[in-house]
């Protein structure tokens, strides 16, 4: 059996953190900027679920063109410390999973795992 894919967007410290935390069940690969996973997903889109840090107003606009192609729409997942209105503005309006950070790693795992679930159901 294939071990999910997950591209993870966020700080460093995040991800390595997430990588330590949800591995050996998943190929976890990370990036600290949304331009850096959007010129990865024109190169290689093998992800089973991309889950995507929103603090950044630039980086909602990258993920906002991404949840127009329903590919990549339905294999998001955000994470968040922003409280201000634009932030919460995105997150009602993507119709995705969120996770307001500091989030147990359990939930994450959960929704990573219902995302491919829900893909190998398309697909198979």
């Amino acid at each position: 059996m294939r071990v999910p894919h997950v591209l993870i967007v966020d700080d460093d410290l995040l991800v390595s953190s997430v990588r330590r935390l949800l591995q050996p069940g998943f190929a976890i690969v990370g990036r600290s900027r949304a331009a850096e996973a959007l010129a990865l997903l024109e190169l290689e889109d093998d992800y089973d679920a991309l889950v995507l840090d929103v603090d950044d107003a630039a980086d909602r606009d990258v993920y906002g063109a991404l949840l127009r192609d329903p590919s990549h729409a339905r294999r998001m997942i955000f994470l968040t410390s922003a409280t201000d209105p634009r932030a919460e503005e995105f997150l009602s309006s993507s119709d995705r999973p969120w996770l307001a950070k500091p989030f147990a790693a359990k939930d994450l795992e959960d929704e990573i795992r219902r995302i491919v679930s829900d893909s190998e159901r398309r697909t198979g």
